[in-house]
């Protein structure tokens, strides 16, 4: 091999080595502070009046939609939704009408024993 042949299988391997240390020194710092930011208190959040209404008034055009529903795909759909919008939320302290809060508990309802 020529000495120019010698030095560019040097200078890629230097630069392979290279860039493969910068990516484990990447990766380990991810590794460490990565969770650092994930400690988020979501409880703050899903508890805040602009959740609560902005749920409230998901679920209340969704059970609209289900009581117009005639399929069954459809109301299963539509059931399973509202038991996902409702899962991050005290059902309890929605300010949503009675028959809406009817409705969530129809629609949880029938996830929870469907699903078994």
């Amino acid at each position: 091999m020529s000495q120019d042949t010698k030095d560019l299988v040097k200078f890629f391997v230097l630069t392979g080595a290279g860039l493969f240390l910068l990516l484990s020194i990447i990766l380990a710092a991810s590794g460490f502070f990565g969770p650092l930011f994930n400690q988020v208190d979501y409880n703050n959040f899903n508890s805040s009046p602009m959740h609560q209404n902005a749920v409230s008034s998901e679920v209340n055009n969704e059970c609209l939609q289900l009581a117009e529903a005639t399929d069954s795909v459809t109301k299963n759909a539509l059931e399973h939704k509202i038991y996902n919008d409702t899962s991050t939320v005290d059902v309890n302290n929605l300010s949503a009408p009675q028959d809406v809060k009817d409705c969530i508990a129809n629609a949880r309802n029938f996830v929870l024993n469907n699903n078994k």
